[in-house]
């Protein structure tokens, strides 16, 4: 697990560590707020579960949430 903790994480920040993250295999980003996100190495199946994977969306979806609000 990477945890990434600024003040501020920008959306621009955000956008740029979400495409370093999709161009290496195996990497996702776990949980992403304002000042914080986290990445995860999916190659170790023995530390995913359904309760972690729903939680993922979940706040996936907020942010994707907070950065369309903050475009309008």
């Amino acid at each position: 697990v990477i945890e990434l903790e600024a003040a501020e994480i920008t959306t621009e920040q955000r956008s740029t560590i979400r495409d370093a993250v999709q161009s290496l295999v195996g990497l996702e980003v776990l949980e992403e707020t304002r000042d914080r996100v986290v990445v995860q190495d999916l190659l170790d199946s023995s530390e995913l579960s359904i309760h972690n994977a729903v939680t993922r969306m979940r706040l996936i979806s907020l942010s994707m949430l907070e950065d369309a609000i903050t475009a309008l």
